[in-house]
């Protein structure tokens, strides 16, 4: 989704609270041979209903990497079928021009600066040892860190366990996160729809992930721009973009 700086200083709009979302049918899991697994769900609450995917893996087996797109020549399954990650979704925000919004690091590579803006409020990072992590945009940018991989984006939708409070509840789309339990266990995940406020509190229902509890998570760009790709046999697993990005982010299998 193409974004314009302005767009980063709108306000949150909450509403008032609604039933808890239940999974409506969890298919069974795609099982890889590095532990990884692929969860499918579809969730209700109320009168809505929101299709899940994730990709959940251990960072023992696998790494991070930013791919940068900046010539738009790839769409997301071309730029993973290029190379040779296991799975990816798209990053961080951009604008009109495809100039990236927020920190953006690639390889250590600078391709944009630290930027402060309420929306860029986390940053994912892969530091120099290759541990990634999620940081509240403000602790990330109180010391002197030098990323070897890092996408700036927000909100942050899920901190110490607990959904995030104030988030959008008004508007909807399909939403790109990236969430991790704390202790070594990661997902890279698509929501059909949803509010923030939603995905939020999605990314908090008690065993919907196969064993990962989420104790953090980053709201990557979302509607046009939502994908996952997850390479298998036959035929790989795709939610497809609606449009080009600027950026993706891709797990690659360790050696």
């Amino acid at each position: 989704m193409k974004i314009c700086l302005v767009v980063l200083f709108t306000g949150l709009l909450t509403l008032p609270a609604l039933a808890e979302w239940k999974a409506e049918s969890l298919k069974t899991p795609i099982h890889f041979s590095s532990g990884a697994q692929l969860v499918e769900a579809s969730l209700f609450q109320d009168n809505k209903t929101v299709h899940l995917t994730a990709f959940i893996f251990e960072e023992r087996n696998y790494e991070f990497r930013v791919v940068d797109n900046a010539s738009k020549s790839s769409t997301l399954m071309s730029g993973m079928e290029a190379t040779s990650a296991s799975a990816g979704v798209n990053g961080g925000y951009f604008q009109e021009d495809f100039t990236p919004v927020g920190l953006l690091v690639e390889n250590g590579k600078r391709l944009h600066e630290f930027q402060t803006a309420k929306l860029l409020s986390g940053v994912f990072w892969v530091q120099g040892n290759g541990k990634p992590e999620i940081l509240s945009a403000q602790t990330f940018s109180s010391r002197d860190r030098k990323p070897l991989q890092a996408i700036q984006c927000g909100p942050r939708l899920v901190q110490e366990g607990k959904a995030t409070v104030g988030l959008n509840a008004v508007r909807s789309a399909r939403r790109t996160i990236i969430a991790t339990d704390g202790h070594g266990k990661w997902a890279l995940l698509t929501l059909s729809t949803g509010t923030l406020a939603d995905a939020a509190e999605i990314l908090t229902v008690s065993g919907l992930f196969n064993g990962l509890s989420i104790s953090s998570a980053l709201n990557f760009d979302g509607g046009s721009s939502t994908g996952l790709w997850v390479k298998k046999e036959p035929k790989a697993f795709y939610v497809m973009p609606y449009a080009n990005v600027r950026d993706y982010l891709a797990v690659f299998p360790k050696h």
